[in-house]
């Protein structure tokens, strides 16, 4: 046991044979330094953010029970890991480790990317999946330059397949997160570019954003077996589906085209308004 403060530690850390690096305070902390052995590493404590920027080659597990672990360095050689209910796992590093996700998964830094192993979404677990600019994204080029990157949308990129066979219905919730463009900062209007100013005429039906992508295939995917929150984007000219295609999941969103009627209704209002300024200049 030992006492590393808050801010970054940039010294090696040895984590040898059976033991584990268990990190528990409430402080936010940066690992720069190269973290390596057959050791493990845990986040315990809801309240902090642990982030590892090294070139790490550990070759335990590594098992987040509450709060952040954020990867914005390489994890090489690792062993499984695990994000437990309460846990998150973010940033736009990587490893070739296998994710067993029952917690949460933020890729990227608002919106960004992470590269993992072979990943299984379990009951109780979530994406939360961001997006600040839907560019590129419409019928009917379907354009994924902007996955994973900033200004674009989040996306989890697996070397390996995506397990979904363990969930029941409504098991993962895939919460959609709207971002103000260049700020990295929840905007709950879903105004985000690409949305706001969309035009269903000259574009086509929907956008359409690849969340996870895959080398060898997603397994076992059902549509009812996912929840999505749009509580973080609640622009009602849209609604969300969950779709597979190929070795990909992907989000569509679909612009809601206003019934005849409220059409009728607006534009009838609109020439009442026009007609009675008209009488009222003349008379």
């Amino acid at each position: 046991a030992g006492q590393l403060g808050n801010g970054n530690y940039a010294a090696a850390i040895a984590i040898n044979d059976t033991s584990t690096f268990r990190y528990n305070s409430t402080a936010a902390q940066t690992l720069s330094g190269i973290i390596s052995g057959t050791g493990a590493l845990t986040k315990d404590n809801s309240s902090s953010t642990l982030t590892l920027s090294g070139a790490n080659t550990y070759q335990g597990t590594t098992t987040i029970n509450a709060g952040t672990l954020k990867l914005s360095g390489t994890h090489t050689g690792a062993g499984l890991y695990t994000v437990n209910a309460g846990g998150t796992l973010a940033g736009n590093g990587s490893t070739d480790a296998a994710i067993n996700v029952f917690g949460i998964l933020s890729p990227g830094n608002s919106p960004g990317r992470t590269d993992t192993g072979t990943q299984t979404w379990n009951d109780g677990g979530s994406y939360t999946w961001e997006v600040d600019d839907a560019t590129g994204a419409g019928y009917p080029a379907f354009d994924q330059t902007n996955a994973g990157v900033d200004a674009g949308w989040d996306l989890e990129n697996i070397t390996g397949t995506l397990e979904l066979g363990g969930l029941t219905a409504g098991g993962f919730t895939i919460d959609i997160i709207s971002l103000l463009p260049d700020a990295h900062t929840p905007d709950i209007s879903g105004n985000a570019v690409g949305f706001s100013d969309y035009d269903p005429i000259s574009i086509g039906p929907d956008l359409r954003f690849e969340i996870v992508r895959t080398t060898l295939g997603v397994n076992g995917f059902d549509a009812d077996n996912f929840t999505l929150d749009t509580s973080g984007f609640t622009n009602p000219r849209w609604s969300w589906s969950v779709v597979q295609l190929e070795n990909s999941l992907w989000l569509e969103a679909n612009y809601i085209i206003p019934e005849p009627s409220t059409i009728f209704l607006v534009v009838s209002g609109g020439l009442l308004l026009y007609s009675w300024r008209w009488r009222r200049r003349r008379a």
